[in-house]
């Protein structure tokens, strides 16, 4: 399968018992469409798998699905504040008052994760001084501040689930000024990268819409294609922080099609030595792609009461860049 931008498109039957592995630049045109995209030569490429009854087929095709959308934003933010502002009164509890800034939906130590299309990717406004670590003016009055780096990543299936009531997009938000070096390295996320995080899963009570984010994430993974080396190659970005409980991250980084069936993969990486601080990485090879898991000892991140602010703790992290293309 082939067009004036995308590359073409591979599909191979393989394994005992026999899977069949799609892997097509975009993945499904209906996903890049709801995140408001266009397939670009930079868009990265993602895999389906699908049993099959034989070597030859027939095979189960039928997509991948998300659960039910089913989170009640408002429910998460419990109390009964009236909320102002928000058109007409609610029995519900909003920030400031009965309820933190940003509530965890399941737990403030557990990770969650999701996947999808960065739809937009800047540098917010103005923040809460009150409710963040590093602030730059913004000449209004306080107690606003300039603070937070906001993505807004439309979910692929199956991850579809973290978001709440009707919103389209999910928020990943964490303080810039922890990224510098990041950003200083390999720069942030981009509209139609496929980004990778795991992280708070939260409501935003001080919202009108009670969306939900990943805030602050853990661990990000945003990849893209490129061209390395005269030939397309997935160029992944790799960050993981000081909001890391040390609890398992598994993550997957996808190869551009396979150009021919005894093609090799070429994984390009740094040492853990160089990349990795108080923490272990252990890497594994898929048929298409390279896979991921992060874990560190289990440690308690502090969050105020007040605000739900996640703390930043030191000596954990890693960087890196990750470039995985074929032989040939």
């Amino acid at each position: 399968m082939a067009d004036n931008v995308s590359l073409p498109s591979t599909l191979e039957i393989s394994g005992s018992p026999p899977v069949l592995m799609v892997q097509r630049q975009g993945g499904d045109p209906a996903e890049l469409q709801s995140a408001e995209l266009t397939l670009t030569p930079s868009t990265p490429t993602l895999e389906w798998q699908f049993s099959c009854s034989g070597p030859d087929g027939p095979c189960n095709v039928a997509p991948p699905v998300s659960p039910p959308i089913s989170l009640d934003g408002p429910s998460v933010c419990v109390g009964h504040k009236i909320i102002f502002g928000c058109g007409p009164p609610l029995n519900l509890g909003t920030y400031p008052g009965d309820s933190r800034e940003w509530q965890a939906v399941t737990d403030d130590q557990a990770m969650t994760s999701v996947q999808g299309f960065v739809h937009e990717s800047y540098r917010g406004p103005h923040d809460n001084i009150l409710s963040h670590s590093y602030c730059d003016s913004t000449g209004l009055p306080p107690p606003d501040c300039k603070s937070d780096w906001n993505i807004y990543l439309r979910p692929i299936a199956p991850f579809n689930s973290v978001l709440a009531g009707s919103a389209p997009f999910l928020e990943i938000e964490y303080e810039e000024y922890y990224a510098h070096a990041l950003e200083a390295g390999w720069g942030w996320p981009l509209q139609g990268d496929v980004l990778f995080a795991a992280g708070r899963w939260i409501v935003d009570c001080g919202h009108c819409d009670f969306h939900t984010e990943i805030h602050p994430p853990a661990v990000m993974v945003f990849s893209r294609t490129i061209q390395h080396l005269g030939r397309p190659a997935t160029d992944a970005v790799i960050w993981v922080n000081g909001f890391y409980t040390g609890a398992d991250v598994n993550f997957q980084v996808e190869a551009p099609p396979k150009p021919a069936p005894n093609a090799n993969l070429v994984l390009e990486k740094p040492t853990d030595v160089t990349a990795a601080l108080g923490l272990t990485l252990q890497l594994s090879w898929k048929a298409h792609a390279v896979s991921g898991h992060f874990s560190a000892p289990l440690r308690q991140m502090l969050i105020d009461a007040n605000t739900g602010q996640m703390f930043w703790q030191t000596l954990r992290g890693y960087q890196g860049e990750w470039i995985l293309y074929w032989d040939q």
